[in-house]
């Protein structure tokens, strides 16, 4: 996972002591370069730059070791490096959180609701809202709680397709 992603997920505060410890495991891609995969980093090379600096840029100046690339082509100065970071030895804590499901009366609040801000609502703009709002699975519920507070409507809407008119055979 790239670092600036990782920073979005935990705070720089708890991240950078977990870099410099090794309790994180960090990997770089060299800047320009897509000859080769990430290649291990050393958390001491982390201990010997400025921290804000590099959270910043994502990057880091090291010098290429990498035993992959002959001689000839590593570089002996430091060089910038795209930080990465494996998710595996990120805390379960700071891993995404995972989606949403409805209950079957969260569905039907959530419909309820969708009903009063657009009393027009069909299924599939129901559908729509929950995808947006962070659902998954969410088709049978959602469509389950339309059918049942639609039926409680003075006035249901028609769900399915329109009829098809024949057209003005009227001749002239």
């Amino acid at each position: 996972m790239f670092l600036g992603r990782a920073l979005q997920i935990m705070p720089a505060e708890k991240l950078w002591p977990k870099l410099v410890s090794g309790e994180i495991v960090a990997r770089v891609y060299c800047v320009g370069r897509t000859d080769f995969g990430p290649v291990p980093i050393s958390p001491l090379e982390f201990a010997r730059v400025d921290s804000a600096e590099t959270l910043q840029r994502f990057q880091i100046n090291v010098r290429e070791d990498d035993r992959r690339r002959p001689a000839r082509v590593r570089r002996r100065i430091p060089v910038p490096h795209w930080i990465y970071v494996a998710l595996e030895s990120l805390p379960p804590a700071a891993t995404p959180n995972k989606k949403r499901r409805f209950t079957t009366q969260s569905a039907e609040r959530f419909v309820s609701d969708l009903f009063q801000e657009s009393p027009m609502a069909s299924k599939p703009d129901c559908e729509r809202a929950a995808g947006k709002a962070g659902y998954v699975g969410y088709r049978p519920k959602i469509r389950a709680a339309y059918d049942k507070l639609n039926a409680q409507r003075p006035e249901p809407l028609k769900s399915g397709r329109r009829p098809i008119l024949p057209n003005n055979s009227a001749k002239k």
